[in-house]
């Protein structure tokens, strides 16, 4: 997934069918759900949205549960993808299908999926802005923030911020209190 973050696409796409071609012999029965999952980042990346979407309904068919948990169930990630596409709905009907809602008591294995939910309340936020721009999801990002600190987690932090592009452009004080700036 280096080469895809890296923007080398045909590199990427080349190890993966590579890691497919080698994998699906090789009785790792993870390998064909997570190399699906993976060919669906490439897919999304090169603009293939349904490509995308096809290969995670393949990675959910295929998904055998073992000794470790899905901390990134392929619910979320297709629900991630929606959202990227403007498919906001859906991807906030995919929260209320499985139950994920801001007001939850966050965990670890669940941490995805929240910051997913938070990404999809944003995004509702941009197309429709309210008045009190997504005043539960900065309380709801606040307690995720706190949880991974707790946890000792840095990288969740970075996930937020990466996101994080409200319209009133709301950034963390180093108090550690969010602070509305100007739209400059």
């Amino acid at each position: 997934m280096l080469l895809l973050e890296r923007g080398e696409l045909d590199a990427a796409r080349e190890h993966l069918l590579a890691n497919q071609r080698l994998g699906e012999d090789a009785a790792l029965p993870q390998n064909p759900y997570r190399s699906r999952v993976a060919m669906a980042r490439v897919l999304q990346a090169e603009g293939d949205v349904d490509g995308a979407l096809e290969q995670l309904d393949e990675a959910e068919r295929l998904y055998v549960g073992d000794f470790f948990p899905a901390v990134r169930p392929v619910p979320a990630v297709r629900a991630r993808i929606w959202i990227s596409h403007g498919r906001t709905s859906d991807a906030l009907r995919w929260a209320r299908e499985h139950g994920i809602s801001a007001e939850d008591e966050l965990s670890y294995l669940h941490e995805f999926e929240h910051i997913t939910l938070a990404r999809a309340l944003l995004a509702q936020d941009r197309a429709e802005p309210s008045e009190d721009p997504a005043g539960h999801v900065v309380a709801m990002i606040d307690r995720l923030l706190r949880a991974a600190e707790e946890g000792g987690r840095t990288g969740p932090s970075s996930s937020f911020w990466r996101f994080w592009h409200l319209p009133t452009r709301k950034k963390r004080t180093t108090a550690g209190r969010w602070r509305r700036c100007d739209a400059r």
